[in-house]
């Protein structure tokens, strides 16, 4: 994977300025761009970056506002000049002004899902994460970087749900300690195919009649993955995916429904996001006891990227443990 991200990426990070919050692109070889915000230049020395934070926007592609949010935190954590970030911004081929021709772009399934860009099918979205987290782990620009997080919420939080259980980049990186913060979720990729069992609480088991032959088909099972996500047999990713530190940010207000997937396969993962999570760490618990992942349920808190991550528990999950 290293080797192929060298031969697709091309050049340095191009900036647009050179403040606190500056607008950039990450361009590759076949002239195709990808832009996000940041905080710190990618390819300039910095030694006194400590953790960098790669804060996924979601279906709303507002990524400004998770980089204010996370950029907010740092400051008021006083961990601003130690702390990286960068907010990605898929674009999409039904947003609003339309992306220019060279700029990366996918479905709005497709960027959460880690699917091949439509305008560059050698690119995936989950290979652009692998791109920055490249060019974080340059010793060189970075020599006290010790800790990468990415995290999302909403849309963005099924991005990075999928893309810990895919990615090999700490494998590869085995000095720098990895964290997955996945934030209200609409739908996980289940580890299994059981689900759970509507007529024995607390099991999960082989759905009869689930109504949906195709609902443990990638994005919401481990059957027919994607490109990146088919780069390692499926018991090593699984497995992989268990040795990971993965916490399930919930508010436990999440129970609204609408603008909400409410598809067979993700039905049988719960009637509303915050029922999902919890069910999902319960499938977790139930088959793969020795998992090394977190549960954490912020009260009072529903769907909001800034309520979870400003919450006392979100900034212990992003700061201080």
């Amino acid at each position: 994977m290293k080797l192929f991200l060298a031969i697709l990426f091309l050049g340095n990070v191009v900036f647009a300025q050179t403040t606190s919050k500056v607008y950039a692109t990450l361009p590759f070889k076949d002239g195709k761009y990808f832009s996000y915000m940041t905080n710190f230049a990618l390819d300039q020395i910095n030694p006194e970056i400590e953790q960098a934070i790669i804060v996924v926007h979601g279906s709303a592609l507002n990524f400004e506002t998770y980089f204010n949010t996370m950029q907010t935190l740092a400051n008021q954590e006083k961990v601003d000049r130690s702390t990286l970030v960068i907010s990605p911004h898929y674009r999409t081929d039904t947003e609003s002004p339309l992306a220019p021709s060279n700029e990366l772009l996918w479905t709005d399934e497709g960027w959460l899902r880690g699917d091949q860009a439509l305008n560059s099918k050698n690119l995936s979205a989950f290979q652009v994460i692998d791109q920055f987290i490249c060019l974080l782990e340059n010793k060189t620009h970075f020599p006290k970087l010790k800790k990468i997080t990415l995290t999302g919420h909403s849309a963005g939080g099924q991005l990075t749900q999928r893309y810990a259980v895919g990615t090999q980049v700490d494998l590869q990186n085995p000095t720098t300690h990895f964290r997955f913060i996945v934030a209200n979720p609409g739908s996980y990729v289940y580890l299994s195919n059981k689900r759970l069992n509507p007529n024995e609480p607390g099991i999960f088991s082989i759905p009869i009649n689930p109504g949906c032959a195709d609902y443990n088909d990638y994005k919401y099972g481990m059957d027919k993955t994607n490109t990146y996500m088919s780069q390692v047999p499926k018991n090593v990713a699984i497995q992989n995916n268990l040795n990971r530190d993965v916490v399930y940010l919930l508010g436990e207000q999440d129970t609204l429904t609408e603008d909400f997937d409410l598809t067979c396969p993700a039905l049988l993962q719960g009637p509303y996001r915050f029922l999902r999570g919890t069910n999902f760490k319960a499938s977790l618990d139930f088959e793969f006891p020795g998992h090394k992942h977190q549960l954490v349920t912020v009260p009072g808190v529903g769907h909001t990227q800034w309520g979870m991550y400003s919450s006392a528990l979100g900034i212990q999950t992003l700061f201080q443990n």
